[in-house]
């Protein structure tokens, strides 16, 4: 049997049109992916973006006392002092006692990510090897 060539050339174009399309589509990821984009340019242009952020850091630090600053009567200084020591003091007791209910899940997590490292980076954790546990105590 004699190939039919408008067949073949309806295969090749069919062929052609799914690469193009695929190619497309991953364009398309690629330009939606806007986390990566940004990984990517950082370690591209590191020292652009480290010069950018001093340069916004001075200019916030220059100009934004002028927006922000109010300078307070005696009388509110005063209380300020009081109120803000006792407001100062229980977000430490508060943060304190948040930070040892949540010990134990930062440290699986801290845990899970190193174990997720290693195999990565070096292949299969060895049968008898086991992390060591972290213990933190105050």
């Amino acid at each position: 049997m004699k190939p039919n060539p408008e067949k073949e050339a309806l295969l090749r174009s069919l062929e052609t049109s799914r690469r193009q399309i695929s190619g497309d589509v991953g364009e398309v990821g690629h330009r939606l992916n806007v986390p990566e984009r940004f990984r990517q340019s950082v370690s591209e242009n590191s020292f652009k973006w480290i010069g950018g952020c001093i340069a916004v850091g001075v200019a916030m630090a220059i100009v934004s006392p002028a927006f922000f600053r109010r300078r307070p009567s005696k009388a509110e200084k005063t209380k300020r002092g009081i109120m803000g020591t006792a407001f100062l003091g229980l977000i430490g007791i508060a943060g304190k006692q948040i930070l040892r209910a949540s010990l134990p899940s930062i440290q699986k997590v801290a845990q899970d990510g190193l174990q997720q490292w290693y195999v990565t980076r070096f292949g299969d954790m060895p049968e008898n090897a086991q992390p060591p546990e972290m213990n933190i105590e105050d």
